[in-house]
């Protein structure tokens, strides 16, 4: 990664850890001492954090963008505060259902037939071990590592990081769909849209 992204996947990192349990997985608290590396290899060397947060940014964006100068422009039946709300909830939903399966990728039923382009906690995983492996000639050495990636593999507290960062990407895209609607009513912008000014108010 470039300096930038590694600047960029730090902030983010500590973005996410502050408001779910990564920061406690990375640093291999309690029960998650044992998958403490793997979390680490995906969440901190890849820019998956940067990626999900870009994506609640995006998605808020574009669904603000449709609502005022798509759906206002084509009907006023349609420029109303509880469709505005509806395009809120989608925001969000959008949002989680699309960070939470760029996180998980491929399901570990599915590693065997992955594209090597796929990425994911799971594929990450796999990716991991070959390169713990790679490190010992150790049977038993190895026999464990290769264990202790089963066990996480099958971890439920796995899919829930995964859960409580796609919840906070979701969350994020609700507040800046609501800081782009201002932006658009509350600036020249409101000039583009018809009959979207006075909405949400």
């Amino acid at each position: 990664m470039t300096s930038l992204a590694i600047l960029l996947t730090n902030v983010f990192v500590k973005f996410y850890s502050f408001f779910t349990s990564l920061g406690d997985r990375l640093e291999g608290s309690g029960d998650h001492e044992p998958f403490r590396m793997y979390y680490q290899d995906f969440f901190e060397n890849t820019a998956i954090c940067t990626n999900i947060f870009l994506l609640g940014t995006a998605v808020a964006l574009i669904v603000a963008l449709i609502f005022y100068y798509g759906v206002c422009n084509a009907s006023f039946s349609f420029a109303k505060r509880y469709v505005w709300f509806i395009f809120a909830v989608v925001s969000l939903l959008l949002s989680v259902f699309i960070s939470n399966s760029m996180i998980l990728g491929p399901s570990p039923e599915e590693l065997t037939k992955t594209d090597p382009l796929d990425t994911g906690l799971y594929v990450s995983a796999m990716k991991t071990e070959g390169k713990r492996l790679a490190q010992t000639e150790d049977l038993i050495k190895r026999k464990q590592i290769e264990e202790e990636t089963k066990n996480y593999m099958h971890e439920s507290s796995v899919r829930k990081i995964s859960y409580e960062m796609a919840a906070t990407t979701g969350v994020l895209s609700l507040v800046l769909f609501f800081g782009f609607s201002m932006l658009i009513i509350k600036t020249p912008l409101r000039t583009l849209t018809k009959h979207g000014t006075g909405i949400p108010f």
